[in-house]
């Protein structure tokens, strides 16, 4: 079996991808303006004709946790949602829809399907309600909160809180548990040298990972979302010099480091004595 199989129908920079949760399905969302699907079963194929085909690029896409429904957010400010019951024919049932200002960028469903995030230019993030989308009905409710752009949000795996990050250097954490009137949980989290670009929770939500363009990666204990403590950022940072949390200086500090090769990439290691390792690749 070949390593990897260059998949052509694209004629821009592909964005954001998503693979269903069988496994079966893949979405790209490109610069050119498409949505495309991609079968992954057997023969490796593209499934049918684009999705959507916009005078703006579309920036991602996300299947619902039971992979009936695929979103995607677009440059123009636009979100879709399609019926995957048939993936040789998807439905739409949310077609274009604009939110808020500016670009979307990733937009995520959450671990139970009822609700979609999607970020925005204009610092805000809208919560869909995806609840009924047989109904074509999608109530929104919109979290300000960011000075900048919206780049990337994440959802802990229990559906109750959901990280934000933006380009105004800050990460933020909200309440969800109840997605029509969410609240912040604590102050923002600072220190970043630049844009705070992702973010995402590990399995149990005891840990949040965030990334900047600064080339830092940061770690942050979130067992109590509340009042996360900083657990590992850039090596010889000081746990003084730290200005992410109020806890940091007191917090025990793991150490992560920058790849030793421009472009290059790492496996982290987060260790029970509060250590990390790492294995580039």
């Amino acid at each position: 079996m070949p390593l990897a199989r260059v998949l052509v129908g694209h004629t821009g920079p592909i964005y954001g991808t998503a693979v269903s949760p069988d496994g079966a399905t893949l979405a790209s969302a490109s610069d050119d303006g498409t949505v495309r699907l991609w079968s992954l079963a057997g023969d490796v194929s593209s499934i049918g004709d684009p999705l959507v085909s916009s005078s703006n690029y579309m920036a991602s896409v996300s299947f619902s946790p039971d992979g009936r429904y695929l979103a995607a957010g677009g440059g123009d400010g636009g979100v879709w949602i399609w019926d995957m019951s048939d993936r040789a024919s998807p439905r739409p049932v949310l077609d274009h829809r604009v939110l808020g200002s500016g670009a979307v960028h990733n937009v995520r469903y959450g671990p139970d399907g009822r609700t979609l995030a999607v970020p925005y230019d204009d610092g805000s993030v809208v919560l869909l309600d995806t609840s009924a989308p047989a109904t074509g009905r999608f109530p929104d409710t919109r979290i300000h909160g960011h000075e900048g752009g919206v780049r990337t949000v994440s959802f802990r795996t229990d559906g109750s809180v959901l990280a934000t990050a933006s380009d105004d250097r800050t990460v933020r954490l909200w309440d969800v548990s109840e997605p029509s009137a969410p609240s912040p949980l604590g102050e923002p989290l600072t220190g970043f040298g630049d844009v705070a670009h992702s973010v995402g929770f590990n399995a149990d939500g005891t840990l949040l990972a965030a990334s900047s363009d600064d080339g830092v990666l940061w770690l942050f204990d979130t067992t109590d979302p509340r009042a996360p403590s900083c657990s590992a950022h850039r090596y010889g940072h000081t746990p003084a010099e730290c200005g992410a949390c109020p806890s940091c200086r007191t917090a025990p500090h793991l150490q992560v480091r920058r790849g030793t090769a421009p472009r290059s990439c790492g496996r982290w290691t987060r260790k029970p004595s509060g250590s990390t390792s790492s294995r580039p690749h």
